[in-house]
């Protein structure tokens, strides 16, 4: 089986498992095809397609509805715990298994719980506002048209 012996040989074209075409043609479309087969098992769910059923309940489980609420502030807030982290370090990461998992469970648990920060203090404060604006809008407008 073939291992890297750094992550740094695993990055180089010339010490890759793979050919170069295949490292060339990876590059160039695999966001390109995960994009169209994700979109495409979206349009098989969202017309109701046989078979999709089962993706459709799996996805819109209720276990899965109050992480759903925190992922897109994970996602913004991420890339500022991980500067954050790394900029505090006074020496090279070294690249061990160990220190990978460490450090994305540690890394993950921070970026959730300021996701669920943002979440409590800005998201759904906001969402009650717009809620009663929106009421305060339809109100008018039914009374407007009586």
């Amino acid at each position: 089986r073939y291992r890297c012996s750094s992550m740094q040989a695993c990055m180089k074209v010339e010490t890759s498992p793979w050919s170069p075409a295949a490292n060339v043609l990876y590059g160039a479309f695999n966001h390109t095809v995960w994009a169209l087969g994700l979109g495409g098992l979206m349009l098989l769910c969202f017309v109701r397609a046989p078979g999709t059923r089962w993706i459709n309940v799996l996805l819109g489980a209720e276990a899965w509805q109050k992480g759903m609420k925190l992922t897109y502030s994970a996602y913004l807030l991420h890339p500022l715990v991980l500067v954050f982290f790394y900029c505090q370090y006074d020496r090279s990461v070294a690249y061990l298994d160990a220190t990978l998992v460490s450090n994305f469970i540690a890394f993950s648990a921070v970026t959730f719980a300021c996701a669920l920060v943002v979440w409590l203090f800005v998201e759904k404060p906001l969402a009650n506002l717009t809620a009663i604006f929106l009421a305060a809008i339809a109100g008018q407008a039914a009374s407007g048209e009586a």
